[in-house]
Formats: C-alpha cells, sequence, structure tokens
C-alpha cells in the first residue's frame, strides 16, 4: 500500500498534537505525573505457580526408566522395528521440543 505525500500531511494535520493539548477537533488530556515509583503486587499464588515451574525445570528432558523398558522390549522381541515406528517416535520427538519451546 502506497500513501501519497498529500494524505500524509492530511494524517499528521489531523492527528497531530499542539503545544496546548489539541488534537485536530478533539481536546487531548495530558497524561498524569506521579511522583511514586512503579511497582509489581503478585498474587500469593505466584509463589506457589514459582514452585511448581522449579519443579518442572528439574525434571529431565528425557525419562530414562521408560527409555530403558522400550529398550528391553525391543531387545526381547516385543515391539516391531519399522519405519512406521521410527517415525512415531521421531514426531513425539520434535512435536514435544517444539512444544517446549512455545
Amino acid at each position: 500500500m502506497m500513501i501519497s505525500g498529500s494524505e500524509l500531511g492530511s494524517l499528521i494535520a489531523t492527528h497531530a498534537t499542539t503545544p496546548g493539548g489539541v488534537t485536530g477537533s478533539k481536546a487531548v488530556q495530558p497524561a498524569s505525573v506521579s511522583n511514586s515509583p512503579d511497582g509489581v503486587t503478585l498474587s500469593p499464588e505466584s509463589a506457589t505457580v514459582g514452585r511448581w515451574l522449579a519443579a518442572l525445570r528439574g525434571l529431565p528432558d528425557i525419562r530414562a526408566e521408560r527409555v530403558q523398558a522400550v529398550a528391553a522390549r525391543v531387545a526381547a522381541g516385543q515391539v516391531p522395528q519399522s519405519t512406521e515406528v521410527a517415525r512415531q517416535i521421531l514426531s513425539r520427538v520434535v512435536g514435544d521440543r517444539l512444544a517446549a519451546k512455545a
């Protein structure tokens, strides 16, 4: 989309604020100024969420017990070894990694 010089001038004239605080035909109230510092108050539940996040971050990316169980089943011939199984495993791993980054 191209905006011509005259259109740009019209936009500026319509939305420009004058020193008196008037924009176009509407009066603009200046923002109030406060000398108090900015601050944030967290709810008590935020501490609980923080503990949950810390616990989740402490978990390993790979569940070794599951890997060992599947490896044992594969070694015993209880799980079919095929390209479809490999495709499903890779799909799950990639999906989990993408979900973790989101």
